[in-house]
């Protein structure tokens, strides 16, 4: 595909040409708002689609976004360029509890992408992707369960920003993948998606769910212990 044929793109939440469809909506309209020494804030939710670069990272991207999402918000992008690319990708916020704005936050997702092979002037490839952006007080698990399906070329992947364990990339099975890893108090990306190659083309999907959970700060865990052992002191 030459490139007075790629697509026109426009980055952060502004459409491109080539996207035949988006949408954001609501589910339902329930939120918990509190107060506490800990927690987690979903800072926001994002659907992307579009052709990324290698290695100077030229991009062809359409990004939708919620910012401060509440229970129940979804985003969702979906892009048809003919002999091409077909792309669709939702990201739903689905529950959160306890106090802050949660101690923990469930999402699921649903990443589809499929093209024949194409030419960009640098290695590429095309991805569809869902991104959750959030902040915590404390340290937090983050849970990433699902299925990768595909032809032998396409992958699903998860990353994040810091990532300890580095990228992860998931052949396509029909045996579900579950991947947990521990991140530091502070603000955070977690991005999971399906992707196929320049040289190959075929298809990728990746669908699934992701749970955020806080882990009690040590003074509030030992302080819960010291509650427990007074409790059974006074039943003695």
């Amino acid at each position: 595909m030459g490139a007075d044929q790629q697509p026109a793109a426009v980055r952060h939440g502004r459409r491109a040409s080539w996207a035949s469809a988006t949408m954001l909506g609501v589910l339902t309209a329930s939120s918990w708002t509190g107060q506490a020494e800990a927690g987690i804030h979903i800072d926001v939710i994002e659907a992307g689609v579009g052709f990324v670069g290698l290695p100077d990272n030229f991009d062809f991207f359409d990004i939708y976004d919620i910012a401060n999402p509440f229970v129940g918000a979804f985003v969702q992008g979906t892009g048809n360029q003919p002999n091409v690319l077909t792309v669709s990708t939702l990201t739903t916020f689905e529950s959160n509890g306890g106090v802050y704005d949660g101690d923990y936050a469930y999402f699921t997702f649903d990443n589809e992408v499929a093209g024949p092979a194409w030419s960009f002037p640098t290695p590429s490839i095309a991805a569809a992707r869902s991104l959750i952006g959030f902040t915590a007080d404390t340290d937090v698990v983050v849970t990433v369960t699902g299925i990768v399906t595909g032809t032998a070329d396409g992958r699903g992947f998860i990353d994040s920003d810091p990532f300890p364990p580095g990228d992860i990339v998931i052949a396509p099975s029909s045996d579900p993948v579950t991947y947990s890893f521990t991140l530091a108090a502070g603000t955070h990306q977690i991005v999971m998606g399906g992707v196929i190659y320049d040289l190959t083309g075929g298809s990728a999907g990746f669908s699934g769910s992701v749970t955020i959970t806080a882990v009690p700060a040590p003074a509030v865990t030992a302080s819960l212990a010291l509650l427990g052992f007074a409790g059974r002191r006074r039943r003695r």
